[in-house]
């Protein structure tokens, strides 16, 4: 669901100093966005192509290419606290 990802990385970074993170490359530029917002640092660690099967019995492709992107979120100096 739309926001799950930056809800599950504000947690994420709540019990962590440091998480790597992997997203679909379109939505990288809202991501880093959200996460610098936050005063998080982020960096893109790997952009790549993964291929998933199909999951679905209604999936007709056999393979689907997806590009994503890893990133690294840190802590900086001045982070938000909860």
């Amino acid at each position: 669901r739309k926001g799950y990802d930056i809800l599950f990385l504000r947690a994420a970074i709540g019990v962590s100093s440091v998480v790597y993170s992997i997203h679909k490359r379109t939505t990288m530029d809202y991501i880093v966005k959200k996460l610098e917002e936050m005063n998080l640092d982020v960096r893109v660690v790997l952009m790549d192509k993964i291929m998933l099967p199909p999951r679905m019995q209604f999936h007709v492709k056999r393979m689907h290419e997806v590009e994503v992107v890893v990133i690294r979120v840190e802590k900086g100096e001045n982070t938000w606290r909860r």
